[in-house]
């Protein structure tokens, strides 16, 4: 009987305990899901800031308190130029929430207030703060760059696979965020949510010329470095994504004949190597990646699937 009553203490503790401990690391969740939700494509507004951070917050078990979310996101400031185009905004959230412990029997109050810098590549420009309806306004950060914990494409980082890119029409986006299981790879609407998310090996990186289909579906990862390789036959130059898997891989003898005229070029694109020309950029419609190689031959990969048609 003792060894059951003191079993019995040991399950009360650990139920009490270790939600309790969980407690302790929460206000840094909460900055990392503000900082998430910060950094979407889709987040627009406030309101829409409130909404995917009430999604986060769910997420990590908690129970909003009525009128518990309170947010404030500054005017935006366009950064970057070309592809690198896009927004930062700093962003203020207040949360008052609870999280069950003791199997449902009772909650722990969570409180804390977070401050984090939200950075979108191609983002919707905003040029006044704001807050949701019948909300107060929270104090905001300074408008201009300067604190080292930001999020998104745009700020410089050390990972060379964190990164953004948009579709043709900028409808959608895919974010790359090196992760301990490796990358997530998710695409993100610009009036919705996020319509796919994976967390596989890491495979496409910064460096990479990057273009991706108006419905999501597929990415072409370019490599234009040199081709330095013996065998430069078999070399990788370009790899064709559907969502986070490798749908197929663009060998070198594929798109190059002359190899010898490529690495007198010191790269095998025209527009990124010794050659002047125009780089790749997106076909028509946003349909195709077109490139023209060093050695005169022109390419044009496709973003899109053909659908079979019954006989």
């Amino acid at each position: 009987m003792r060894w059951l009553a003191l079993v019995g203490v040991l399950l009360v503790v650990g139920a009490i305990g270790w939600p309790l401990l969980a407690l302790r690391s929460m206000p840094k969740k909460i900055e990392a899901a503000a900082e998430r939700a910060g950094s979407r494509f889709s987040v627009t507004n406030a309101s829409t800031f409130a909404d995917v951070l009430g999604v986060e917050l769910a997420a990590l078990g908690l129970t909003i308190d009525p009128d518990g979310l309170v947010v404030t996101m500054s005017a935006a400031e366009a950064i970057g130029e070309g592809t690198n185009a896009g927004i930062e905004r700093s962003i203020s959230a207040q949360v008052a929430a609870h999280r069950p412990t003791l199997f449902g029997a009772f909650s722990v109050p969570v409180r804390t207030t977070v401050q984090v810098r939200g950075v979108v590549n191609g983002g919707v420009f905003h040029p006044s703060s704001q807050w949701p309806a019948e909300s107060r306004r929270l104090p905001l950060l300074p408008s201009t760059s300067g604190r080292e914990a930001v999020v998104g494409e745009l700020p410089a980082t050390d990972s060379e696979f964190v990164w953004s890119t948009p579709s043709a029409d900028a409808t959608v986006r895919v974010v790359s965020v090196e992760t301990k299981g490796g990358c997530e790879l998710r695409c993100e609407q610009a009036d919705a949510g996020v319509r796919w998310s994976s967390v596989s090996a890491c495979k496409v990186k910064r460096t990479h010329l990057r273009f991706v289909s108006s419905d999501c579906e597929r990415m072409l990862a370019i490599d234009s470095s040199t081709i330095l390789s013996k065998f430069w036959e078999t070399a990788v130059v370009g790899t064709v994504m559907h969502h986070a898997d490798v749908a197929y891989e663009i060998n070198a003898v594929t798109v190059i004949r002359d190899i010898e005229k490529v690495r007198a070029a010191h790269g095998w694109l025209k527009g990124l190597s010794d050659v002047s020309g125009t780089p790749p950029a997106y076909g028509p419609d946003g349909g195709t990646v077109d490139f023209v190689t060093v050695d005169g031959r022109a390419h044009s990969i496709p973003l899109t699937v053909a659908k079979e048609t019954g006989r």
